[in-house]
C-alpha cells in the first residue's frame, strides 16, 4: 500500500508527464504558505530540479501587518530549508480596494486579478515556462457550486482547468485531507490566513456555510455535481464545436482600425446559445491589455438587440468597449465613443459619451440626498427591461402626475429649437420614457411618474444617478 507522500508524489509526477512538463522547465509556484501551496513547493522539489523552481508571494496588504510579517517570515524559512528562492511582491496599501471599485467584482476578484499579473509579469522577465497555483480538488468543487448558483453558462463547466496556456495546477487531483495528512505526516506546520474561518468573503461562505448543510442533505452530492459537469462538458464543447464553426464565417478582426466585425443578417438566424458564444469569441479578439468580464446581463441584452434589429442604426456603450449596428453589421470596437446625433445606446458604463463634450453619468449605490435636484434619480427596481438612453423622437411622450405629456409640446415650452431637440438625452426602457435630462441644454431634468423617488426617503438602496456633464 501506498504512502501518503508517496501516492501524492505519483499524482505530481504523473501530471507533469501527462502535460509534457521536462525538467528543464522552469516552474514559478504561486506561493502563500497554507497547506495547499506549502505542499505543491514540497512535492514539486522532491520530483523536479531546485534550480527551476521559485515560488512568489504577493502581499495583497488585507490583514494586519504584524499577522503579515509572521506569515512572510515562515515561508522564508520554508523556502530556505528547500533552497527555492523565495520572491516577495509588496503591494500598495489599499491597491486591491482600488482595483475592487474599477472592476466592480469584489475584493476576492480584485485580490486574484492582481495576484495573476503579477505571476505573469515576473514569468515574462525570466526563463520560466509555467505558473504553477495550488488548486485542489476541493477547489474544483467549491468553485463548481459557486459557478452553478450564480447561474454562470461559460465558467459552469470544469472552472478551474488543469492546464491554461502556461497556468498549471498539478494538485487538482488531490483533495485538501489528503495534502493535511501528507504535512502532518512530515511534520511540517503551514501558515493559516486568519480570514480563512471566518465567512467575509464568497468562497468561504460556501466552504463553511453551503457545503456542510449540502452534506448533511445529500451524503454523495460530490457524484451528484461532477455527473452534471461532466454532461454540461461535452454539452459545452459540441456548442463551442459549433460556435467556432460559425465565427469563421460571420467574424472577421480588422487588425489595422482594432474592430470586430459580425455579420448580422447571418447572426440572426442562430440560436440564441450559439450567439452567446459567438459574442464572447468576437469580444476575446479585442486586443484589450486587461480586459474585463463581460456581464450576464449585457450579453442576454445584446443578444435581444440583435434578435430584434430591423436594419437601424443603434449604439450599445459597454464599460471597456462600443457596438454599433449599423446595415446589418456589427461594429464592435474597444473604448468609448461620441454617439452623436440621433443617438441610441444601453446604458452599462459609468461614462456614456454622447456627442461633443457631453457625457452621460451613472452611479449605483448611492444615499438620495434631500433636496438634491442636481441628478435623476431612478430605482432600478422600476425599470422594465434594458435601459437605454437615446435622443428625442417626436412621437414621445412622458407621463406626469398631472398626466401625458408630448416631448414636443414639453420642447416648445422650454423655448428648444427644434434643431437642437435631438442633442437632449432620455432615458427609455420598454414601457417608454423614463426621464428627460434637459437641464444641460437650457431646459430642466423631469422624472415620469412611476420612476419618481421621493427625496424624503433616505435610505440606502440600488439607484441610478444620471447626470450630463461637460468635460
Amino acid at each position: 500500500m501506498l504512502t501518503i507522500e508517496k501516492s501524492l508524489l505519483e499524482k505530481v509526477d504523473t501530471f507533469l508527464t501527462f502535460h509534457s512538463i521536462s525538467e528543464t522547465d522552469g516552474i514559478l509556484v504561486a506561493f502563500s504558505g497554507g497547506a495547499d501551496s506549502l505542499s505543491l513547493l514540497y512535492l514539486l522539489s522532491c520530483i523536479h530540479p531546485i534550480s527551476k523552481l521559485k515560488a512568489l508571494y504577493v502581499n495583497h496588504r488585507l490583514r494586519s501587518d504584524d499577522e503579515l510579517d509572521k506569515e512572510i517570515e515562515v515561508n522564508r524559512r520554508h523556502c530556505a530549508s528547500l533552497n527555492i528562492e523565495f520572491i516577495l511582491i509588496e503591494l500598495q496599501k489599499n491597491e486591491v480596494a482600488t482595483i475592487a471599485h474599477l472592476r466592480k467584482n469584489g475584493i476576492e476578484e480584485a485580490a486574484r486579478y492582481i495576484r495573476y499579473n503579477k505571476l505573469n509579469e515576473f514569468l515574462k522577465k525570466t526563463s520560466f515556462s509555467y505558473i504553477a497555483t495550488a488548486h485542489t480538488k476541493n477547489d474544483q468543487d467549491e468553485t463548481l457550486l459557486m459557478r452553478m448558483f450564480q447561474g454562470s453558462r461559460m465558467n459552469f463547466a470544469s472552472p478551474i482547468k488543469e492546464k491554461q496556456g502556461a497556468l498549471i495546477r498539478p494538485l487538482i487531483h488531490i483533495s485538501r485531507i489528503e495534502i493535511e495528512e501528507y504535512l502532518n505526516k512530515k511534520k511540517v506546520a503551514w501558515v493559516e490566513d486568519s480570514t480563512n474561518s471566518t465567512t467575509l468573503y464568497l468562497r468561504n461562505k460556501i466552504r463553511h456555510s453551503l457545503i456542510p448543510v449540502v452534506k448533511e442533505t445529500f451524503p454523495r452530492w460530490k457524484e451528484g455535481l461532477h455527473r452534471l459537469n461532466d454532461e454540461v462538458e461535452e454539452l459545452n464543447d459540441y456548442v463551442e464545436k459549433v460556435a467556432g464553426t460559425w465565427e469563421s464565417q460571420i467574424v472577421h478582426y480588422d487588425a489595422e482600425n482594432e474592430e470586430v466585425l459580425i455579420n448580422l443578417t447571418m447572426l440572426q438566424n442562430l440560436e440564441p446559445i450559439i450567439i452567446r458564444r459567438v459574442l464572447y469569441r468576437g469580444y476575446n479578439l479585442l486586443p484589450f491589455e486587461n480586459r474585463l468580464r463581460l456581464s450576464h446581463q449585457s450579453v442576454e441584452d445584446i443578444i435581444r438587440s440583435i434578435l430584434q434589429y430591423k436594419g437601424q442604426y443603434k449604439r450599445i456603450a459597454l464599460p471597456d468597449s462600443t457596438i454599433t449596428f449599423y446595415n446589418f453589421q456589427m461594429k464592435w470596437k474597444k473604448g468609448s465613443e461620441p454617439l452623436g446625433a440621433f443617438y441610441f445606446s444601453l446604458v452599462y458604463s459609468t461614462h456614456t459619451h454622447l456627442h461633443h463634450s457631453y457625457y452621460l453619468c451613472r452611479e449605483e449605490h448611492v444615499l438620495a440626498k434631500v433636496g438634491d435636484n442636481e441628478k435623476v434619480w431612478i430605482d432600478d427596481s422600476v425599470i422594465v427591461g434594458p435601459l437605454v438612453v437615446r435622443s428625442y423622437q417626436e412621437k414621445d411622450t412622458i407621463e406626469f402626475n398631472d398626466g401625458t405629456k408630448s416631448l414636443t409640446s414639453l420642447y416648445a415650452s422650454w423655448h428648444i429649437e427644434p434643431s437642437k431637440r435631438w442633442e437632449i438625452p432620455l432615458l427609455v426602457d420598454d414601457k417608454g420614457v423614463l426621464a428627460v435630462l434637459g437641464r444641460c441644454f437650457l431646459g430642466k431634468d423631469r422624472v415620469a411618474k412611476r420612476a419618481f423617488l421621493s427625496p424624503l426617503a433616505r435610505k440606502l438602496t440600488t439607484l441610478y444617478s444620471v447626470l450630463i456633464i461637460k468635460g
